[in-house]
C-alpha cells in the first residue's frame, strides 16, 4: 500500500540530478479549498526503486516519460520566474544598464534573441504585446497602422520588430 493511492496526484518530478528520487505533490483526500481558493497540497519524496510501493503506485497513474517531462517543465518554469525576478530587481534598482555595460552587450543580445525565439503561449504573447503597448514610445505614438500591426502580430519576434520601428 502506498500513500499515493489515497491521495490525488497533482504533480511529480525528479529532484536529484541522478534521477533517483521523485517528489510528488499530493492533495489531501478530504481537501476543500480555503477562503482564498488555495488547495491543501503536501510534498512527499521517495527513492526510485522498482520494488518501492510508492514508485509502483506512481507508475499506475503516470508514465516515467511523464515524470521526465514534468521535471523539465518544472525547472524551466522556475528558471523563467527566476530570470523575470532578476530583471525586475535590475530594472527597479536601475542596474540593467550597468549589468549590460559590465558583462558586454553580446550577453544581453543573446538573452533577447533566446527570449524572442522561444515558443509563447497565446496568453504569454498577449502579455508581451501588452507590455510593449505600455511603453512610453508606443503610447505617445500617433502611428495607428503600426499599433494595429503590433496588435495583430502572431509572434514575439514580429511584435518586437514592429515595436523597434516606432
Amino acid at each position: 500500500m502506498s500513500i499515493i493511492d489515497d491521495h490525488k496526484l497533482i504533480n511529480c518530478y525528479f529532484i536529484s540530478p541522478k534521477k533517483d528520487e521523485i517528489t510528488v505533490e499530493l492533495e489531501h483526500p478530504n481537501n476543500s479549498k480555503s477562503a482564498d481558493d488555495v488547495l491543501d497540497i503536501f510534498l512527499y519524496t521517495f527513492p526510485v526503486d522498482e520494488k518501492n510501493p510508492d514508485y509502483i503506485s506512481l507508475l499506475k497513474k503516470v508514465t516515467i516519460d511523464d515524470v521526465y517531462e514534468n521535471t523539465v517543465n518544472k525547472f524551466r518554469n522556475e528558471r523563467e520566474l527566476f530570470e523575470l525576478e532578476v530583471m525586475k530587481i535590475a530594472k527597479e534598482s536601475n542596474e540593467l544598464t550597468t549589468i549590460i555595460a559590465e558583462r558586454g552587450s553580446i550577453d544581453f543580445i543573446n538573452s533577447v534573441v533566446t527570449f524572442l525565439e522561444k515558443d509563447f503561449s497565446e496568453e504569454d504573447l498577449f502579455k508581451f504585446k501588452l507590455n510593449l503597448f505600455e511603453t512610453e514610445t508606443v503610447q505617445k505614438s500617433k502611428a495607428k497602422t503600426k499599433k494595429a500591426n503590433l496588435r495583430k502580430s502572431t509572434t514575439a519576434k514580429e511584435a518586437f520588430k514592429i515595436f523597434l520601428d516606432f
